[in-house]
């Protein structure tokens, strides 16, 4: 297939609905760029491109008859993306890896089997699988992750997250808003919790928490298996109504659970 090359003066949208792929998106400037290489038929990918009125670019990406044929007689494509900053991106798959450097606006990303690894996102990021691991390193809005197997990783995520894996590690650098993280079987940190609330259910694995610099908190933690510490220091004056505050609730069946005060470096 042909590379493809679109001029951007707007804002972008790719839909990409292939069931093995693995897509690579690069930051670009003024256009989007597409190729797309691998063994599959050429006709079984359509690429539909159009621009609106008002220079909004939308691409969509899709396989023929990706239900039909049986997953292990299949053969995957590479999808090497090129769009500007803060482009819109959703990708449907069975099997699919995706792998983003630069900034993007939103990701939607619903796939079976894949890792998905993200840079910059300021908008909202949602990703829902089976099995893969999660990475992504700055969200400006939400990360809503649902995983039943694979490890979720993030670096700072601004407006709240919603993180949910039977089996596989959550870790969380910086996290601000509402937020929740459900485990059966995993460890659960998060480096700098700062204000709102976060509630954190695990059935096997440990919990660490540090609370961000000059956010007061107000701790409901339970364990039925496990010890419970608290390195946050005692002051015997309540926090301010207008200060920030953190509603912190930790329950676990078997696992440790530790409450401090975030580092430096973390916060």
């Amino acid at each position: 297939m042909n590379p493809l090359s679109v001029p951007a003066t707007a804002a972008v949208e790719v839909t990409i609905a292939v069931a093995v792929a693995q897509i690579r998106v690069t930051e670009s400037t003024g256009e989007v760029r597409l190729e797309i290489t691998g063994q599959k038929d050429p006709d079984d990918i359509t690429v539909e491109s159009t621009t609106d009125a008002d220079g909004r670019v939308r691409l969509k990406v899709s396989e023929r008859r990706r239900f039909v044929v049986s997953l292990r007689r299949r053969q995957g494509v590479v999808i090497d993306l090129a769009a500007p900053s803060g482009t819109e991106l959703v990708v449907d798959g069975v099997a699919a890896d995706l792998h983003s450097t630069g900034t993007l606006g939103s990701v939607h990303c619903s796939t079976a089997a894949g890792d998905t690894r993200l840079d910059h996102v300021t908008g909202d990021v949602h990703v829902k699988g089976a099995t893969g691991d999660v990475r992504v390193a700055v969200v400006g809005g939400e990360l809503n992750v649902h995983l039943v197997s694979g490890d979720v990783t993030a670096g700072d995520v601004a407006a709240g997250a919603q993180l949910r894996t039977a089996s596989g590690k959550v870790i969380v650098g910086g996290l601000r808003g509402i937020s929740a993280v459900n485990s059966v079987s995993g460890d659960v940190r998060v480096a700098s919790a700062g204000a709102g609330s976060l509630a954190v259910q695990v059935l096997s694995g440990d919990v660490s928490v540090g609370i961000a610099p000059g956010v007061g908190s107000a701790l409901d933690v339970s364990t039925l298996s496990g010890r419970t510490t608290s390195d946050l220091p005692v002051t015997g004056s309540p926090t301010h109504p207008d200060s920030p505050r953190l509603d912190l609730t930790v329950s676990t069946v078997s696992g440790d659970v530790r409450i401090h005060p975030a580092s430096k470096e973390a916060a």
